[in-house]
């Protein structure tokens, strides 16, 4: 429950921030950024990251081919938001930008590979038998 509140949380926070900045209502943000050092490329490696683990747990790290179905939808999505920077006057297409969203996703998801997994039913090794059940099966 906690990962899908964080989860929206976050997705949330995210769509709100790419749709300023389409509008071209990020001023006070990308201030900050620019005093940074590499600060957006940062940026875009820390969001699409976290987003990357988040979306992967969400989706209880389901696979999909060499990639789990959370990176592969991250990184589409961010794909196609780098190339429609093309048709906002407010934006501009920058392809650093799509490598660093790339480099989000590989750490996103390098990350989920190594947390540890919540055991499960399927992951316990099933019980004996136990002894009063042998007894009633007419065993001596």
């Amino acid at each position: 429950m906690l990962i899908r509140l964080a989860f929206v949380l976050f997705t949330s926070a995210f769509v709100s921030l790419v749709v300023l900045a389409d509008r071209g209502q990020i001023g006070m943000i990308w201030e900050f950024i620019a005093k940074v050092p590499f600060g957006d490329k940062l940026g875009h490696v820390g969001l699409v990251g976290t987003l990357t683990v988040l979306s992967n747990l969400q989706l209880k790290r389901r696979k999909a081919g060499p990639l789990m179905l959370g990176s592969l939808i991250v990184l589409t999505c961010m794909m196609l938001e780098e190339g429609s920077q093309y048709f906002f006057p407010a934006r501009s297409f920058d392809g650093y930008d799509a490598l660093a969203n790339l480099i989000g996703v590989i750490c996103g998801e390098g990350l989920v590979r190594m947390l540890p997994r919540r055991p499960t039913k399927q992951d316990q090794p099933p019980l004996p038998p136990r002894a009063e059940a042998r007894a009633s099966c007419g065993a001596p």
